[in-house]
């Protein structure tokens, strides 16, 4: 028994060094490789999905499980910037619209508090995975594993999509959420805005581009779930974004 006691009072201690020593590792492998990288984004914005109203800390200001991922890969983007031989040509109008996150979110973090940095979630994300995707070159292996990856969360989001909407129309009132709700906006949208589009565009890609990726071959077989899911979520600017890509595209046709 006192060994058993020893035992379960180390393992604290245990996963503190197994997380020292992890975090370190995956730093490196998602410099080096784009592949892990790119798998530790779609992860977190799967989980950002699945946790509907956003899990953390409150380390003097609000921390997001997600958040601590995805400064992992600014870390990782900030190092290939700065180090990496094989960095593309740097785009100055990216770099110009990152400091200007950067100096809002600082500015917010001094006026607002841990509110700004809330708000401002998607947009650092957005900024994050842009300059950790840029900081590899992008060939068509790359490029392929990025729509596979986008692929694969479209289809997660598709479950999950389906999931709740089972849950709240049957209704199974023990696994529905605080409230009732998935979404305030509407009980129909059970996914937010941001991630329907991933839906919207996964299914333009499997209708205009199935021939660059094995993923958007089977999104092509799966267009008519991925257009159900859009149409129905009702999030109506990303049925413009939608609209607005499939226009392009012929209109992109047309002039070549």
């Amino acid at each position: 028994m006192v060994a058993l006691s020893y035992l379960f009072m180390a393992i604290p201690f245990v996963v503190m060094l197994g997380l020292g020593l992890l975090l370190p590792m995956l730093l490196v492998l998602c410099y080096s490789r784009y592949g892990v990288g790119l798998a530790v984004i779609a992860g977190m914005f799967v989980i950002d999905a699945l946790l509907i109203y956003g899990g953390g800390l409150h380390l003097g200001i609000n921390l997001f499980y997600t958040d601590f991922a995805l400064v992992l890969i600014a870390m990782a983007a900030g190092l290939r910037l700065l180090f990496a031989a094989d960095f593309p040509l740097r785009q100055r109008a990216w770099m110009v619209f990152c400091a200007a996150i950067c100096l809002s979110l600082a500015l917010g973090l001094v006026s607002y508090g841990s509110g700004a940095g809330v708000s401002v979630r998607n947009y650092f994300y957005f900024m994050v995975a842009g300059l950790y995707g840029m900081s590899f070159p992008m060939d068509a292996q790359r490029v392929r594993v990025t729509l596979n990856a986008l692929v694969a969360v479209a289809a997660a989001l598709m479950v999950l999509t389906v999931y709740r909407w089972v849950v709240y129309y049957t209704p199974i009132t023990m696994l529905l959420p605080p409230g009732g709700n998935y979404n305030a906006d509407g009980p129909i949208r059970v996914i937010k805005s941001n991630e329907a589009l991933i839906l919207a565009e996964v299914l333009l890609g499997g209708l205009f581009f199935a021939a660059t990726a094995r993923g958007l071959q089977v999104a092509q077989w799966l267009s008519p779930l991925l257009l159900g899911g859009v149409l129905t979520l009702q999030h109506r600017s990303v049925w413009l974004a939608a609209l607005v890509g499939g226009l392009t595209r012929f209109l992109v046709v047309r002039s070549n």
